[in-house]
């Protein structure tokens, strides 16, 4: 999750795709997004959910454990197909095609080379 949450949000819980919360645009670690409408438009998609999320919790969207436990949530629920990949994966490989899943991202952009530089830091121990 940090490689492509880093390229995502620069692994910023407060993180804002380009234009105000308040607008619907990509929000949090993941840049949680509205959902584009068939026939034009946009509507409340996972961006909101989060938002309702946080809000029966007594938290703002922004909350990084809020957004972790979201994360968790939709591995379970919605987005169990995905959920179901990244818990199966046994390689660096694996883990990005279940969290490309999770994320629906087109370019990967530098996700793969982040992903890297975590899994290193991780096996060397310079993460205590």
């Amino acid at each position: 999750c940090l490689g492509v949450w880093q390229q995502e949000s620069t692994l910023s819980p407060s993180a804002q795709e380009g234009r105000s919360a308040s607008t619907g645009w990509g929000i949090g670690l993941a840049q949680w997004s509205r959902d584009r409408l068939r026939g034009g438009g946009w509507g409340p998609g996972r961006r909101q959910k989060l938002i309702d999320f946080a809000k029966n919790k007594g938290k703002g969207w922004n909350d990084l454990v809020t957004q972790l436990d979201f994360f968790e949530y939709e591995l379970g629920s919605s987005e169990a197909k995905a959920g179901r990949t990244l818990r199966s994966a046994t390689t660096l490989d694996q883990a990005i095609s279940g969290l490309k899943q999770y994320e629906r991202f087109g370019v990967a952009g530098k996700r793969v080379q982040y992903a890297r530089g975590w899994l290193e830091k991780i096996n060397s121990g310079a993460l205590k």
